[in-house]
């Protein structure tokens, strides 16, 4: 997201397709992508991938806000991004990951274990817990990992999980004892762009407002305090109906 827009009054949404970008709050991974309440939120994408409701997103419908998850979905597919190459000092071996949809905790075990198995290091695997978010592999000595060279790098068949966990494939990670992903692949970063498709502006009693006249109504008493006798609602409606493009 551009500075530029950093800071800016968040618009009120009744009718619009394209409102103006809104920053997200990238501590606390929220987007007020509204300000008003709001009937449903239909579809939400991060960048051109479509996101699963109460996976990767939760919804506040009252604030209109949209919560991003912290933990993360990880989905390992055998001969896909299954493979870690790694070379202990004796020559390349690697570790082979058991298929499934993982949480970020169950992938750092299931690394940590699998990467155990393949020669005499213990490894630890972690992520930091706050943005950007980040996974760090290490070992009781030094190691290297073949994210280019290995058999399944980017110079091999090009199944390795490094990717998917951050790790950049254009080199390989060598003679150190620990290394951290070069990407965040958690929260959603500033340049990620978010879409989402959504039913507002709704009123207390959870109804939707969709009548231009209805929609100044709604404006001028939650937003400026005035009650209903404060307003010439006769004059709204007539100029409303008398020509449908008002309001």
């Amino acid at each position: 997201m551009d500075d530029e827009h950093v800071g800016k009054p968040i618009p009120v949404a009744f009718g619009l397709q394209i409102l103006p970008p809104i920053p997200i709050d990238i501590d606390n991974q929220k987007w007020k992508y509204h300000d008003g309440r709001s009937k449903s939120v239909e579809r939400v994408w991060r960048n051109d991938v479509e996101l699963v409701k109460d996976t990767h997103y939760y919804v506040d419908l009252k604030r209109s806000i949209i919560t991003f998850d912290r933990d993360g979905v990880f989905v390992i597919e055998a001969g896909v991004n299954d493979k870690i190459d790694v070379d202990e000092g004796g020559g390349e071996d690697w570790a082979t990951l058991d298929p499934g949809t993982y949480t970020t905790t169950e992938l750092l075990v299931e690394i940590k274990d699998k990467l155990d198995d393949t020669g005499d290091l213990t490894y630890t695997v972690t992520c930091s817990d706050a943005p950007e978010r980040r996974f760090t592999i290490s070992a009781t000595g030094t190691f290297d990992l073949l994210w280019r060279t290995g058999t399944h790098g980017k110079d091999g068949t090009e199944v390795s999980i490094g990717p998917l966990i951050g790790f950049d494939d254009d080199e390989d990670d060598e003679g150190k004892k620990s290394y951290e992903a070069e990407h965040d692949v958690i929260t959603v970063p500033k340049a990620d762009l978010i879409l989402v498709s959504f039913m507002g502006i709704v009123n207390s009693a959870n109804e939707l407002i969709r009548n231009g006249a209805e929609v100044f109504k709604y404006l001028m008493n939650t937003y400026k305090g005035l009650i209903d006798t404060e307003l010439n609602l006769d004059s709204i409606y007539e100029a409303k109906y008398a020509n449908e493009n008002v309001l």
